[in-house]
This record gives structure tokens, C-alpha cells and sequence, in this order.
């Protein structure tokens, strides 16, 4: 069976082709560094913050809803007392059996 993380993870060719087409469209602007003129970095333009401002919400709250998912299927491992709250180091879900 595929895993659905393998299935979605970039290509090499993708990777090489997105700098370029995310110049193209504008949403990256490109800066050279001094020493090395081989490096360059990206930064998002204002067309860029725009498709961000856009996205990132519905990635947070579809992360969320998995996160949220993954609570419901598993059972804690220690339990929490209402009065304190214990640190996600101190207290591991595991999955039931």
C-alpha cells in the first residue's frame, strides 16, 4: 500500500521547477548573496503574502481537525488532574490495542 505522505511528497524535478515558476508568477521576489552570486534567497513578495494570508488558515485548521482525529483514536497513558496541568513531555497518548 502507498503511503499517503509518499504520495504527496515533491519531486525532485518539482523542487528544481517551483523557484522558477513562483518568480514567474510573482509571488517570490529573488536576492543574490554578495560573497557567492551561486546563492540566492527567497522571500515571498506582497502577491506571495496575499496566497499566504489565503492558505494558511485552511492548512491550520485542516492540521487541527487531523491532530484533533488522532486525540479521539488514542488513549492517554497518564491521566490529567483538572487542577494541574501537566506538560506533553510528561504525559504520552498511546494508540489503543
Amino acid at each position: 500500500m502507498l503511503d499517503v505522505c509518499e504520495a504527496g511528497a515533491p519531486t525532485e524535478a518539482l523542487l528544481e521547477h517551483l523557484p522558477a515558476r513562483l518568480l514567474a508568477s510573482g509571488r517570490v521576489e529573488r536576492e543574490f548573496d554578495d560573497d557567492d552570486r551561486r546563492r540566492s534567497v527567497l522571500r515571498l513578495s506582497e502577491a506571495g503574502y496575499a496566497v499566504y494570508d489565503e492558505v494558511a488558515p485552511l492548512a491550520l485548521e485542516a492540521s487541527s481537525a487531523r491532530s484533533s482525529a488522532r486525540r479521539v483514536r488514542q488513549a492517554p497513558s497518564c491521566t490529567r488532574d483538572s487542577a494541574t496541568r501537566l506538560s506533553s513531555s510528561k504525559c504520552r497518548a498511546t494508540a489503543p490495542r
